[in-house]
């Protein structure tokens, strides 16, 4: 399937107000950044979705960072994918992955290309810290 603008649109206005869906695979299907960004700007807000996959898209270093922006607001995704894109992430995009890493409690597995070492070292250091929180979380929800 490829994914136009007009899907993305769609797609973005209903993210925004769900409260079921819990997995979204867009793998694969030619997005690109302007749809990541309207993607991200509806993350804010929902508050249901667990796991985003959007790896082996084309989405830009623009949309790369609206995604990593997002991530300071929302507290329900474990899961974010995005390895593979056509273009790499820019320093710029991976820095702003490792301030909105250092806010976020929740996302748990990160996948994709952070070839700035120091942010790299910064968003494995947030996803190990986001870990053990969820793991305290399991233990003290099984002691209630």
């Amino acid at each position: 399937m490829i994914f136009t603008a007009v899907h993305g649109t769609t797609l973005a206005s209903a993210l925004a107000n769900n409260t079921h869906l819990k997995h979204l695979n867009l793998s694969n299907t030619k997005l690109q950044t302007q749809t990541a960004i309207e993607i991200a700007e509806a993350m804010k807000t929902n508050r249901s979705l667990q796991v985003l996959n959007l790896e082996e898209n084309q989405v830009g270093p623009a949309g790369i960072k609206a995604l990593a922006e997002m991530l300071k607001e929302n507290t329900s995704l474990l899961e974010l994918r995005l390895a593979q894109q056509r273009n790499p992430f820019g320093t710029e995009a991976e820095q702003t992955l490792m301030e909105s890493m250092q806010r976020n409690e929740t996302l748990i597995r990160f996948t994709g290309q952070i070839r700035n070492a120091p942010s790299r070292n910064a968003v494995d250091r947030a996803i190990t810290r986001n870990k053990e929180l969820e793991r305290k979380r399991r233990q003290a929800s099984k002691e209630q």
